[in-house]
């Protein structure tokens, strides 16, 4: 336990005892609680690794707020003046794995033409070497684990990342409907309802069969001995928010159908649920931009002639998760299509890259998996990222779009991103529009637009 100085202080006059300090609970309280003694032996470790790549001493790094405070940084001249200079930035073993993301999308913005030496813990480590091979930089990684004498970490190849992300510990998750028995024909209509409705996601398990908005279920399908069990509307478990109603149960089975108003009080609770969940509050932008490129979009703008909305994938062993879309276009190439309206999520390029990899390497299964032709000679996977801007309320009291679209440290990592993929922009200037409409893509290029689009970062 880290004690605090309050907490070992002598008693003051008048027989005040100071209060102990917030004891640190979570993991993101710990790291944070832990880092001024990893202060302490970060220059060490920083001055291993500058003996070994022979350069000139270090010195802090402090370049601006902006800096993270998940690593120490230093940054040492060149040894000669037609030489590079180094950027070492120390990562104490506190600090979560997840985080690496973030130290190495800063570490990219701030690299400039240097060398960029990281120095982390084994596990650290892992989470970012699978994707060095695959960022055309200087990058040398060195794992400690508390023995002061940081060690060098050999670059994978890009063979290596595909192989690994094609393991079993990373299998493609089919689709495949719940399967709902008997009863299936009693919901045809309804299913195929609610799947046309683009406000609505498809959200499968192997225990039941569900439809979200903006990730909160609105309704879902158990199967039973003798029936299909439907709950219609937001299953609250607690006590019921103002204005929201309490879902509904209906059974339905091949002998007892919907009546009509009961199928009409269901669609009621779906509908009120939805806008529930989208009113008019400048919340769940991306649910928003996804549905409207769902309608439209991705076909017209993007150029896809079939695509699947939150396709499971993996980042890493344990990082399972959602793609925004899974597109396939006109020329039998796969898309990673990332929607964001947030352009301070740092790490959103090494998010989609990670993705893409994954993708690339099971690629054929995944199109078996989706019905799609088989994948041709070149394999080509692309990253599309449709940027917009957060919003806030004007002076008239409405939402409205604010600040930019694309943020410097996305600008930095789609810099450093190899050529062996192809990515591309396209920027939705309004999020709240209905619809909104991206603009055409560009690829391997970032608009000429300083309203939406951020500077990069020199470092």
């Amino acid at each position: 336990m880290i004690q605090t100085e309050s907490s070992t202080a002598e008693p003051t006059p008048g027989n005040a005892v100071p209060r102990p300090g917030p004891v640190p609970k979570t993991k993101s309280q710990l790291a944070a609680a832990a880092r001024p003694a990893f202060k302490a032996v970060a220059h060490e470790l920083c001055e291993s690794v500058r003996c070994e790549l022979g350069l000139p001493e270090i010195r802090a790094f402090r370049p601006g707020k902006s800096l993270s405070e998940l690593a120490v940084w230093f940054e040492s001249a060149p040894k000669l003046e037609s030489a590079q200079g180094a950027l070492i930035v120390a990562v104490g073993p506190q600090e979560l794995v997840a985080s690496m993301d973030n130290v190495l999308a800063y570490a990219l913005a701030w690299q400039g033409p240097r060398i960029l030496s990281i120095i982390c813990s084994e596990s650290q480590a892992a989470r970012i070497t699978p994707k060095v091979p695959w960022i055309d930089r200087d990058i040398t990684v060195f794992a400690t684990d508390g023995d002061r004498q940081p060690k060098y970490i050999p670059t994978l190849s890009r063979g290596q990342t595909i192989e690994t992300a094609a393991s079993a510990s990373r299998p493609v998750r089919s689709l495949d409907d719940h399967l709902l028995g008997i009863h299936e024909g009693a919901v045809a209509s309804l299913t195929a309802s609610l799947d046309g409705n683009l406000d609505l996601a498809r959200a499968d398990r192997s225990s039941y069969r569900a439809w979200c908005c903006a990730g909160q279920r609105v309704l879902v399908m158990r199967r039973s001995t003798d029936a299909i069990c439907i709950t219609a509307g937001v299953d609250f478990k607690g006590a019921i928010p103002p204005g929201e109603q309490q879902a509904r149960v209906f059974e339905v089975s091949s002998h007892i159908p919907l009546t009509s108003s009961d199928e009409h009080d269901l669609e009621n609770r779906v509908e009120h649920a939805i806008k529930r969940r989208l009113s008019d509050d400048g919340s769940y932008l991306e649910h928003r931009m996804q549905a409207s490129l769902a309608k439209e979009g991705l076909e017209a703008e993007l150029g896809m002639v079939a695509f699947k909305r939150e396709y499971p994938a993996w980042r890493g062993e344990d990082g399972s998760g959602l793609l925004d879309f899974l597109g396939l276009d006109r020329n039998n190439h796969l898309h990673v299509i990332e929607t964001k309206a947030n352009p301070n999520d740092v790490a959103i390029v090494l998010q989609a890259l990670d993705y893409g990899v994954w993708v690339m390497a099971n690629q054929v299964e995944i199109r078996k998996d989706l019905g799609w032709e088989s994948p041709d000679e070149d394999g080509c996977v692309v990253l599309d990222f449709v940027c917009a801007p957060g919003v806030k309320k004007d002076k008239s009291g409405r939402f409205a779009p604010d600040g930019m679209a694309i943020g410097p440290y996305m600008v930095s990592q789609l810099e450093a991103l190899s050529p062996t993929f192809e990515w591309r922009i396209s920027l939705v200037e309004d999020p709240l529009a209905h619809p909104c409409r991206p603009s055409e893509p560009v690829s391997r290029k970032l608009m000429d637009n300083p309203r939406l689009v951020a500077r990069q970062i020199r470092g």
